[in-house]
């Protein structure tokens, strides 16, 4: 299936995790060049990003859920964002069946530009249940998209985004946690990472390491002696 579709039309895609604060009074740290303070805040609420690529080095805008009953609208206008990224919000701050068919419905608005001659576009996932249900898979079929889940238990040594632009992803958002550790406001702290999530984004998501991603793992070129090498 997959030697038999374009790089342009193959997908993958999958969620991450950030943790906004950590519970606990502010602490001090001790580094070789001094005091050094450092919160764990008293609170600790989550946000969701999840992201696309696809095999010829292009990237989806992000589609972000946030912990809470409703987002502000600062966080649409922070200095880089894409003009079509999606917020959502919800009590858990968990990607659920909702929020997943919200976001196929997003995932067809920002490819079906790139599909030519009305081509199939196969996406590649790792199976969690909301990513599976009859909705989901309903609208997949209407419009031609194949969904296609790793399976379960070894999908992070599968797919794509398990590689570096996950790693370096998280690598950039540490970066990002010293300033962050400095707020003990959650709204402020939120306004914060969205305004350092673009720069983060660019760094992650460059052509090259998602071709690469691609091609390590036996996908784009197809090399099916790659596909089982972490296992």
């Amino acid at each position: 299936m997959i030697a038999e579709v374009s790089p342009e039309n193959i997908y993958n895609f999958d969620d991450t995790i950030f943790q906004i604060g950590q519970g606990k009074k502010p602490q001090m740290v001790v580094t070789r060049r001094g005091l050094v303070p450092y919160q764990t805040r008293t609170y600790c609420e989550w946000i969701i990003t999840i992201e696309c690529i696809s095999a010829n080095g292009w990237a989806a805008d992000p589609f972000t859920i946030v912990q809470g009953d409703y987002y502000l609208d600062d966080w649409l206008t922070c200095e880089g964002t894409p003009d079509e990224a999606i917020f959502m919000a919800n009590s858990s701050g968990r990607v659920n069946e909702q929020a997943a068919c919200e976001w196929i419905k997003f995932f067809h608005r920002q490819t079906k530009a790139r599909t030519a001659d009305d081509k199939p576009r196969l996406l590649l996932f790792s199976g969690q249940p909301h990513y599976l249900s009859f909705r989901f898979l309903q609208f997949c079929e209407q419009y031609k998209i194949i969904p296609f889940s790793f399976p379960p238990n070894i999908g992070h040594l599968m797919q794509p985004f398990d590689g570096t632009p996950f790693r370096d992803y998280k690598r950039y958002w540490r970066s990002q946690c010293i300033i962050l550790s400095m707020i003990d406001d959650a709204y402020e702290e939120k306004t914060a990472f969205f305004n350092g999530l673009p720069s983060i984004r660019e760094e992650s998501f460059k052509s090259q390491v998602i071709t690469d991603a691609f091609a390590n793992r036996g996908i784009v070129p197809f090399d099916p002696s790659k596909i089982g090498q972490p296992l």
